[in-house]
């Protein structure tokens, strides 16, 4: 956060937080809006706190004023020029919707610290198997579990563990791929050639497992059970993978 401040500042470069995931998040004890010219929190369904869609858009008047203005097709009061005009206000039931989830918001967080820790018991002894750890200094919602997969210690690929999850009815995602560089419209652009090593680890061995709050604790202990299970036969059902 710093690093990028000293950017925006030494060069005029205006930074967007994408901050989708991140209601109730804090950096050194300062709200994530608190950085950059803009952050945007998204009120989805899949999210902490949600309004079944849509988002916040946290910056300063001036931006602000222009995003009403492309909000509503309105005429509001103070014009500004803008772009495109388009109907993005919440219906009344969307904004009860996000009324309860903002009520509920801190059971929702103790909750998902609840499973994340879990989890990160459960599979402490599974080799090749990690969780990736939430920095305790900071201030996190725990919205999302997040797990790294080393495929020669494990025994799978990551892709074949997700695989074989889910046809056991176990919902288990990989997130994101492809990699932002080479997503559409940037993967016909220069910095698609860039070679970003990290970046491509971490997208073949990355991925999660169910954690919303419907998630119970005996879900995850039968989930845990099933990781062990196929880690102690990988080489068994690999043989069998693709039949």
């Amino acid at each position: 956060m710093e690093r990028l401040e000293e950017i925006e500042q030494k060069y005029g470069i205006p930074v967007f937080y994408d901050a989708a995931h991140a209601v109730g998040s804090a950096y050194n004890n300062n709200g994530l809006a608190s950085f950059g010219h803009c952050a945007t929190y998204s009120l989805h369904a899949t999210k902490i706190m949600q309004a079944a869609e849509g988002g916040v858009v946290c910056t300063d008047d001036e931006l602000a004023e222009r995003i009403r203005n492309m909000r509503s097709s309105c005429i509001r009061k103070n014009q500004e020029p803008v772009p495109l005009a388009i109907n993005g206000r919440f219906s009344e039931l969307q904004a009860a919707m996000a009324l309860l989830s903002l009520e509920k918001f801190p059971e929702y967080k103790a909750n998902n610290k609840h499973r994340y820790l879990l989890y990160r018991e459960k599979i402490k002894n599974i080799a090749g198997l990690s969780i990736i750890q939430y920095d305790e200094t900071k201030q996190g919602n725990y919205q999302y579990i997040v797990f790294r997969l080393d495929e020669k210690e494990f025994g799978l690929s990551r892709d074949e563990l997700v695989k074989i999850l889910n046809k056991e009815n176990v919902i288990a995602r990989r997130y994101f791929i492809p990699s932002a560089h080479k997503s559409v419209p940037y993967v016909s652009m220069e910095c698609a050639k860039v070679e970003l090593p990290n970046t491509e680890c971490l997208i073949r061995e990355i991925f999660q497992l169910p954690s919303g709050q419907i998630v119970t604790d005996e879900h995850i202990e039968e989930i845990c059970s099933l990781l062990q299970f196929i880690h102690e036969h990988a080489q068994e059902i690999k043989k069998h993978i693709g039949q």
